[in-house]
């Protein structure tokens, strides 16, 4: 199932029998220990396992005359995992001459410049769009209130019909989050930082070629960087919330009830582990493609279940 804050929130409080009764944190209050221990805990060990959990595209048209883009500022730690220009993957400046003729006009690899890559050659007019594959960072969790609920998509107009009339907080200047509510669906985050064009009542238009194609009724719209979904594995889920709870007695100072509590937490912490490791162990397998020049081999990872 998709997990939502408000799962967490019922969750953890009932568990509130093994905490002080003056249970004094505020549903902001606990959202944001939940999101210290996905950012402290949780983000390193999918980095640290290579886990592609998180992984996200985006992409960005190249202009002419533009040498230097930004890295996405979501991506976490401002690292990014590939660069593609249309299809093709960008070799590093370092491993070959960027500057041969063949390749005027048309960027062939990059380097880095403090947060930004520079493209060499540097791109010419109706070169096609940058892809960026990148670990970006988990959204800031919020009560279901501040998000609002599809209940139908027309993709010609780019009108998005609500299940109740937008958040207060939206406003036809800030820019939107476009999140799968079904656990199943990979990536979570289906589109980020698109403008809307118009909000009235429960109706916001889009520009109909930004909607995702795969936005459906039950998915969310959020500010953009916010979400009610957790966008983590399940096991996450379970995690989340003896940490949650062990935060709680740490700030009350209940050290008996803590050290009875950590061991469940070390346990669940150990499953979401062995979740969060590679889903298929051994190295990519070669193969050949009769219809490349040359017939190199090509690697492909393998294809998930």
């Amino acid at each position: 199932m998709a997990y939502t804050s408000s799962d967490i929130l019922t969750s953890i409080k009932r568990n509130n029998t093994i905490f002080s009764t003056d249970f004094r944190f505020s549903d902001d209050d606990i959202l944001a220990m939940v999101d210290e221990e996905i950012e402290s805990t949780i983000v390193p060990m999918i980095l640290r396992l290579h886990s592609d959990r998180l992984l996200f595209n985006s992409n960005v048209f190249l202009e002419n005359n533009r040498k230097l883009y930004p890295v996405p500022y979501r991506a976490i730690g401002s690292n990014i995992k590939t660069v593609w220009h249309e299809n093709r993957e960008l070799e590093n400046i370092e491993f070959s001459n960027a500057d041969s003729e063949h390749n005027k006009g048309r960027p062939s690899q990059y380097y880095f410049v403090g947060d930004d890559i520079a493209l060499v050659p540097t791109p010419t007019a109706n070169c096609g769009e940058l892809t960026f594959s990148y670990f970006i960072k988990h959204s800031r969790l919020v009560s279901n209130i501040n998000v609002a609920v599809v209940s139908n998509v027309d993709y010609s107009t780019g009108e998005i019909t609500l299940a109740t009339n937008a958040n207060k907080s939206f406003s036809g200047r800030s820019m939107y989050d476009f999140i799968a509510a079904n656990a199943r669906c990979k990536p979570h985050i289906l589109a980020i930082d698109i403008a809307v064009a118009r909000i009235d009542g429960n109706k916001m238009q889009f520009k109909p070629e930004l909607l995702p194609k795969n936005l459906q009724a039950g998915d969310r719209v959020s500010l953009a960087g916010q979400t009610d979904v957790l966008l983590l594995p399940d096991e996450c889920y379970k995690y989340l919330i003896k940490a949650a709870g062990v935060k709680i007695l740490e700030a009350q100072k209940d050290l008996q009830a803590l050290a009875a509590f950590k061991p469940d937490l070390d346990r669940a912490r150990n499953i979401m582990e062995g979740v969060l490791s590679p889903r298929v162990s051994g190295k990519p397998r070669p193969y050949v493609n009769g219809n490349r020049l040359l017939n190199k081999p090509r690697i492909h990872k393998s294809l998930r279940i």
